[in-house]
């Protein structure tokens, strides 16, 4: 009889600790990886760029969590060459990298962290914005220096995606406001949980 009361008591912590464990997980850090294409006045400049994030989320209530991130995505060059009567005079090349700072929310649609499911967010902050150029000769050898400008500019993202635990999928939209044009940019990432807390 006191080994029944004792297994079931043991059972019985058990059930208890692993139920507070599961409640506790209040947050993720994680990581991303994936492609930004760029859109309207971007796509004129830059060719796909690929890169990533890292970052987290913290559990405000069941279905609403805090976001924050910081990552990298280097543009792969398009070529822009310079002709005079439909003669290639220079081969030249563009493109732009972007370090995007982010924070703001995401909301999960009837469920949250612990149970995932779909969600919707949104999120603010400043990407640093660098394009390059240079011109290369029939060899592919860079001639010159390559010309660099680098700017840090107020940026906004709206996302959505799927969160299925420790993985999950996701598609933004990143819009940078310029002076005299409008950068706006799809991003297409997979998302990992490094750990949960």
């Amino acid at each position: 009889m006191k080994k029944l009361a004792l297994i079931t008591t043991t059972l019985a912590l058990c059930v208890i600790g692993s139920t507070s464990t599961a409640s506790a997980q209040q947050g993720a850090i994680n990581i991303e990886a994936g492609t930004r294409i760029g859109l309207g006045d971007w796509a004129d400049i830059s060719n796909p760029g690929i890169g990533g994030t890292i970052g987290g989320l913290y559990q405000l209530d069941a279905g609403l969590a805090l976001t924050g991130r910081v990552g990298y995505f280097a543009g792969l060059p398009k070529e822009a060459n310079a002709n005079i009567l439909g003669v290639t005079v220079a081969q030249g090349n563009i493109k732009t990298n972007e370090l995007p700072l982010l924070v703001g929310a995401r909301y999960y649609l009837g469920s949250d962290i612990a149970s995932q499911g779909v969600w919707v967010g949104a999120e603010l902050g400043a990407t640093q914005i660098t394009s390059v150029a240079w011109v290369e000769n029939g060899d592919g050898d860079v001639v010159g220096d390559k010309s660099r400008d680098s700017e840090v500019k107020f940026s906004a993202m709206l996302s959505g995606g799927y969160d299925a635990g420790d993985y999950g999928g996701k598609v933004g939209l990143l819009w940078i406001p310029l002076e005299d044009s409008q950068l706006i940019g799809l991003t297409l990432t997979i998302e990992a949980d490094v750990f949960r807390f």
